[in-house]
């Protein structure tokens, strides 16, 4: 879930104080058992705890005591979390390509746990992170209020898929020479990397894709996916379509006479024209991933019928075709210009209804009010 205001870098929060008390306590013991075991918390992955132990090895040098130069092995780095997360959570992704993933690292020593979240795009790599520690409370009401939000899906999803993701995200990063947001290493060590490669994207382990291919009991139009209220924000940038929205506007205006079959034409081929122009390259790709993703989300939620039928609009979408010829990308592009197209004709609407308002009386701005 995405960062509130106040906190858009990784909030510090102050390690539990066992490892202080135990500083404290060989501090005061002042032998070369208290330097060694001093020397070993310096490496502590707490800043701060790692800070104070070097300093009571200064004050134990002090007093000319330091640790063995040689001797057992030293051991690893004390982790302030010894375990990595064992809990993630998905959203849905939204129509701009972006997906919200989260996990919940338990605290070894007791304490609250670490929510740590990513929110990954599809096109873009990872492109935002933050990490606090909340009670189980906050972070159960912070998941409800996520998922009260129309058009919106949370759902518990297998952690090692969803470390997957992020991993797959940052490659992105790095293929595409972005940067990686400032955070990710010590939120990665909280999260921990994927055990395994997966080689496709695990809603095919639930269904298979020729089944679904064939099944005929749920429709086959895009546009019936896009009415539900999950795929009703599913548009292209709209500052990207305007120019072929105005172009679909001027079809329908010409100053040769056209019969409406005619005009229809033309209006096809500008959809035509969009879709190849801004959809071609990438543009199956990234839509099958996050028809993919969504179909996985949808299953994880127990809505079965909407996951088979997202999950066959992925299956439509092959790299070989040209966009329009693709049903799901050209009623992507179609509707894209038609919202555009209505978004004006409000703003007219509402242009003509405020010239019609009668002017109230009213002294310019500035002058002194009369009494």
């Amino acid at each position: 879930m995405p960062r509130k205001a106040a906190a858009k870098e990784t909030i510090a929060v102050a390690e539990p104080e066992a490892p202080l008390v135990e500083i404290a306590r060989l501090i005061g013991q002042k032998d070369a058992a208290a330097a060694n075991r001093l020397s070993e918390l310096s490496l502590h992955t707490d800043k701060a705890v790692a800070k104070e132990a070097r300093r009571g090895m200064y004050v134990l040098k002090q007093a000319g005591i330091e640790a063995p130069a040689t001797g057992p092995s030293p051991r690893k780095p004390v982790l302030s979390e010894t375990q990595t997360a064992k809990e993630a959570l998905i959203t849905n992704p939204d129509g701009n390509g972006n997906q919200m993933l989260m996990f919940v690292q338990e605290d070894s020593f007791g304490g609250s746990p670490w929510l740590i979240t990513f929110l990954v795009s599809y096109a873009m790599g990872l492109r935002d992170l933050g990490a606090s520690k909340l009670s189980r409370k906050d972070i159960a009401a912070s998941i409800e209020e996520m998922r009260a939000k129309p058009g919106r899906v949370v759902v518990d999803a297998p952690v090692d898929y969803t470390r997957w993701l992020l991993q797959e995200a940052v490659e992105r990063n790095r293929r595409e020479s972005l940067p990686i947001p400032q955070g990710y290493s010590d939120d990665l060590k909280r999260v921990g990397a994927p055990e395994k490669t997966y080689e496709r994207p695990l809603i095919y382990d639930t269904y298979d894709s020729e089944q679904v291919f064939a099944d005929q009991s749920f429709s086959h139009e895009p546009d019936k996916l896009f009415e539900n209220d999950l795929f009703k924000a599913w548009l292209i940038n709209l500052r990207i379509i305007a120019p072929w929205a105005e172009k679909y506007i001027e079809s329908h205006q010409s100053a040769i006479a056209l019969d409406e079959a005619q005009m229809k034409q033309r209006a096809e081929k500008v959809i035509d024209e969009a879709a190849d122009a801004l959809l071609s390259g990438s543009g199956s790709t990234v839509y099958r991933r996050l028809l993919e993703e969504s179909a996985l989300t949808l299953h994880l939620a127990g809505q079965e019928e909407l996951a088979r039928q997202t999950l066959y609009q992925a299956l439509t979408l092959q790299n070989g075709q040209e966009p329009h010829a693709q049903p799901f990308l050209r009623a992507l592009t179609a509707r894209s210009i038609f919202v555009l197209i209505a978004l004006y004709a409000r703003e007219e609407e509402a242009a003509l209804a405020s010239e019609a308002e009668p002017a109230e009386d009213s002294e310019p701005p500035g002058l002194i009010e009369r009494v």
